[in-house]
């Protein structure tokens, strides 16, 4: 499922679930070595794909079965449900975001990780970041009205919002996608 699929107290549970794993794919030097070279010089991400798979998969395991609404301990997969599953991971922009991908500003749990300054452990960095959070997601609201509210006034045909936040389309099918993926992480898939 897409991040922006859960709703309500459900999405603050798996925001919050999800905020483990994540910190823990960013916090691998690879993974990180690789997102800021993406950042900087631009690139695919499969390319960041490839090293969360190949450094991090258990955190990636534990992402795709909270995303998949299971128990991340009895959570397996196939290679074939992991390729499908990563690709649909890397095309949600809502949780990229959470990366530091397809934004302006740096990744969230980047500024989590920057600013924190509590005890130790992951149990009071994950209370940091979810307030951290909600306190974005205000902020955000907020901008969202004020802007919104001043195309009201000027009658303009286009949110600002949306004009800000233009993304380019994604030009590739998903079958060159799963190819892309499948090389770059080293795999082997035998044709059923």
């Amino acid at each position: 499922m897409r991040l922006s699929e859960f709703k309500d107290e459900k999405g603050i549970e798996v925001v919050a679930q999800l905020l483990v794993p994540i910190s823990k794919i960013v916090s691998n030097k690879e993974n990180a070595a690789i997102q800021k070279r993406l950042k900087d010089q631009g690139g695919s991400m499969l390319d960041f794909a490839s090293a969360m798979l190949r450094n991090s998969p258990r955190a990636v395991m534990d992402m795709l079965a909270i995303l998949d609404g299971k128990d991340p301990e009895h959570y397996h997969c196939s290679a074939a449900t992991a390729l499908r599953d990563v690709c649909n991971m890397i095309s949600d922009p809502e949780l990229l975001s959470l990366f530091g991908f397809q934004s302006q500003t740096p990744g969230f749990l980047w500024l989590c990780v920057g600013e924190y300054r509590g005890p130790g452990g992951a149990a009071w960095f994950v209370r940091y970041a979810c307030a951290k959070y909600e306190q974005t997601q205000k902020e955000k609201a907020f901008q969202v009205y004020v802007t919104d509210s001043l195309r009201v006034m000027t009658r303009a045909q286009e949110r600002y919002l949306d004009w800000i936040s233009q993304k380019e389309a994604e030009s590739r099918t998903g079958e060159e996608i799963a190819a892309d993926v499948i090389q770059k992480a080293g795999l082997i898939v035998k044709p059923a």
